[in-house]
Parts: structure tokens; sequence; C-alpha cells
């Protein structure tokens, strides 16, 4: 990885992807950027929050230039293969080459967002490069609602213009972003004694994932709604008890893998193996997926175990079968492909309780409100709570300014060919840092936009960066910090 050009780009992406990151562990991280802007003799600080603000003035002829923010999270999403064994409190991901791209060993890789932080302290770092003075701002639990932007300390911060690297498709610059709210559909079950002598677990795998925003329009398999439709059709069919049910791990990822764990009388088994093989026949037929795999695995039963009452167990299944899932509305806009989506990202139900986690995006307040309503009526009709645990705003399209034009020139002067200006369906801290930025006094209104490499399977194992078009926005990156002067 190191041999590549920009060498400093890919050397400091290597060091980053070996720091365990994951959302909520960002001290690590953190350290090493403090410890690495002091060595490099900069301005830097950690608020309450824990964010980094590292300064940096600018090169000879741009000291009276307007500040540049640049602007990425620390935090990286850790999802693993199903059954792969890997500690994320104590090893990044194993990155290695694969041809032109970069990817990690059954693991996310943390490109989100770690390719950002490689480009910044390389430009950190440099005394060759030319720029205006630079506030880069580095913030934690982006992946859990955009928390650490939230609670940024922008006292001392005067940049003009917010550059933002959090974007995977090389060639777009987004300039807009939809809002979320975040639900706890939470159920109390009811619980009875075991009557069946034989466990079945049953789990599903090898459905691709993806992110709740950037891949929810695709028709990916969500492994919340599957285990949920396979238990309501199992029970039907014959004489079974629920023990538990889970699925997904994050609110912003479509859930790749679940697992139900049935209690049922051995004479069952035949039945339950031939209703496997249809519902996967079906499955394949109805999702775009080319690899999911059903496992069975019988096992004798647990003596004096609980199991979960059948009407709480049924409303449950129900819930989950009948909450809105994938795409609600598409949008009117031309520069936006989705208005509305909602995602089931996480279920787990046993003798404890139920829990349902869902990512509700909306490009309007009135729309994202309304789909919230609509959640909260279907939970109440099977006596089960929801609330709204976070929420950020949508980042409007604020039209044509002097950043989005220098962006447009300049990509059209080194590559030919005009760039896509676009909102994206997903979250990113501009939404809430153009609330927070803006309502400083006596400073001109923020011009923000989003860029980056090409980076695919996001939020999923299989993510994986490319290293030409790392090559590439890094030639367009330090081209327009160069071009931003007054």
């Amino acid at each position: 990885m190191r041999r590549r050009e920009p060498k400093r780009v890919f050397e400091l992406f290597e060091e980053i992807c070996a720091i365990p990151r994951c959302t909520g562990d960002e001290d690590r991280i953190a350290q090493f950027i403090i410890t690495f802007a002091k060595e490099a003799g900069l301005e830097v600080k950690q608020d309450l929050a824990g964010n980094v603000i590292v300064k940096k003035p600018g090169t000879a002829g741009y000291e009276t230039s307007a500040p540049v923010i640049l602007q990425g999270h620390m935090d990286m999403l850790c999802l693993k293969e199903y059954g792969v064994e890997h500690d994320f409190t104590k090893q990044g991901p194993k990155a290695h080459l694969s041809g032109d791209l970069i990817v990690a060993e059954g693991t996310t890789l943390g490109s989100d967002n770690g390719i950002a932080l490689a480009f910044y302290l390389a430009l950190l770092e440099s005394k060759a490069l030319m720029h205006p003075p630079i506030e880069a701002i580095f913030t934690v639990e982006e992946q859990a609602g955009l928390i650490g932007a939230r609670e940024l300390d922008i006292s001392g911060l005067h940049g003009r213009y917010l550059i933002n690297m959090d974007s995977e498709a090389e060639g777009e610059f987004i300039v807009g972003c939809a809002g979320e709210k975040r639900l706890l559909i939470e159920k109390s079950m009811s619980s009875v004694t075991y009557e069946h002598d034989f466990e079945a677990v049953i789990s599903i795998q090898g459905l691709r994932g993806g992110h709740s925003g950037m891949n929810i329009h695709l028709n990916r398999g969500n492994a919340c709604q599957l285990v949920a439709k396979m238990y309501y059709e199992i029970n039907e069919r014959m004489d079974v008890q629920l023990i538990s049910m889970r699925a997904g791990d994050k609110y912003n990822v479509i859930p790749n893998y679940g697992e139900l764990v049935l209690a049922l009388p051995h004479d069952a088994v035949p039945s339950l193996k031939a209703y496997l093989a249809d519902v996967r026949s079906e499955f394949e037929s109805l999702l775009n997926e080319d690899n999911i795999e059903l496992e069975l695995d019988i096992c004798q039963a647990t003596k004096a175990r609980q199991v979960i009452e059948k009407n709480s167990a049924m409303e449950i299944a129900t819930l989950i079968q009948t909450l809105p899932n994938g795409v609600i509305q598409l949008s009117e806009r031309a520069s936006e492909l989705i208005d509305t989506s909602l995602n089931i990202g996480v279920v787990h139900a046993d003798t404890e309780g139920a829990e349902i986690k869902v990512s509700v995006r909306g490009m309007t307040e009135q729309r994202l409100d309304q789909s919230v309503r609509t959640v909260k009526l279907l939970t109440a009709l099977t006596h089960a709570s929801c609330q709204v645990v976070n929420a950020y705003p949508a980042w409007k399209d604020e039209g044509e300014n002097h950043l989005r034009r220098l962006f447009e020139r300049s990509y059209e002067k080194i590559y030919k060919t005009p760039p896509v200006l676009r909102a994206v369906h997903a979250g990113l801290e501009c939404s809430i840092l153009a609330q927070k930025l803006n309502s400083r006094k006596l400073q001109p209104k923020i011009e923000m936009i989003s860029f980056g490499p090409n980076i695919f399977d996001a939020h999923t194992p299989q993510e994986s960066l490319s290293v030409s078009s790392v090559q590439r926005t890094w030639d367009l990156f330090i081209y327009i910090l160069k071009e931003l002067s007054d």
C-alpha cells in the first residue's frame, strides 16, 4: 500500500487502519491526531465532546485568504462477516491491496471516513503544498447519528468555506443530504414454559446488506423482515415456539444476517426442512441477491427453558413485517433520487423483551414526520412503544456559490468532463454544521460541499477503496486549495 502515490496519504491511511476506532471508542485515534499535530508544530485542541480541531496558517501568499474548514469523522462503522472472529476493541481492520482496491479481511475497511483523515493529515504536515489558512475538524460518533458535529465547540472557528470528504463517488459533488430520525421500538414479551423436545436454530446469511441511505433503493434483502416472515410462516405450518429472534446490528445498515431459535417436536423437523428449501427459492426470486444461505441446526432441547408466549411472538413478527421498509417516496427534484425511506436495522426479541431499531430518512421535515407517525401508529396497534432517540435535519441545497463554481470549474479543467452535483439520501455532518456555523455573529454564510474518492459497498464487510480514484481525488483536492485564495 505504501508504494502507491500519493505515498504519504497511503502511509497515513495504513496507520489509521491499524488504530481501533469504532463509534464511541475514538480516544486512540484522537490521541494519534493530537500527537501528529503537535509534532508538526500546529495549534490543536480537543473539545468536551472529544472532537479534535487543528489549525494551520496559510502558506506564503495565502496568509490573508479566507480560512477553509476541512471536516471528517474519526469513527468507523465496525461490522464483520457472520462467523468472522475480529475484536474491534483491540485491532483495526486488516487492510491489504487487491488490484486497484484496498480491502479488509472479513470486516468493514473504515475508508468511511479514514481516507479523509489521511488527506487532511498529509496536507497539515506538508510544507510544500499551497493553501489558505486551514481549520481541520475531526469529529466523534458520526455513525451514531452525527453526535460529534452536534456537540462541536465552534468558538474560534472562522472558516468561510467548508469541505467535507464523506462522499463515496468520484466526480459527484454533494450539495445536500437527507435528515434522519432514529426510532427505538420496545415491547414487553410474555413467556411460558417449553413444551417441545428439540430446538432449531435457523440462520440466514450471505445477504449483501449495505448503507441504509445510499443502497436503500436497490431491493436488497433485509434480514429483520426475512426472519420475521420465516417465523410467521413456520408458525402457520407446524407447532413451534419462539425462543429468540435476532437480526442486524446498526440503525444505519441494511441488516445482512439474522437468526431464529425455535422449540419444536422432532416429527416437525422434515416439514421445517421442506419449508426452508421452498423459502430460499422464494427469497432468491424476490430479492436482488445471489448468495443467500439458510442454515438449520437441530439439537436436544434445554430442559425447563422459557419461550415467548405465542401471542407476543406473533405480534412482534406481525409488526416487523407490517412496518414500511425501503423507499417510501421518490423525490420530485432532479438533483435527488429518493425523498423518504425507512430501514429496519435491528431486531432483538427473547423472553426478556423485544427491541426494534429503525432509521427514517427524509429530504423534507414534513414527510419525515409523516413516516414517523406511521411507525408510531403501527407500534401502538401491537402494544409496543416507540420513541425518537436521535434526529438531525436535512441539508438543503443552497444553490450556486463560489465554492461550488470552483469545484465544477476545477474538475472540468482537470478531467475534461463536467461533474455531477446532487443531494444524497444519507446523513452528512454538513446538515448540522451548516446550522451551527451560520449562527456565528459577524460571519458570512458558510459555503459547503462534500466529495471523495470511490468507495464501494460502504457499511458492509465488502467495503473497498479505489487506489486510482484516491490518486485523482488528491490531485483535485490540492488544486482546489491552491485556487481558494482571495
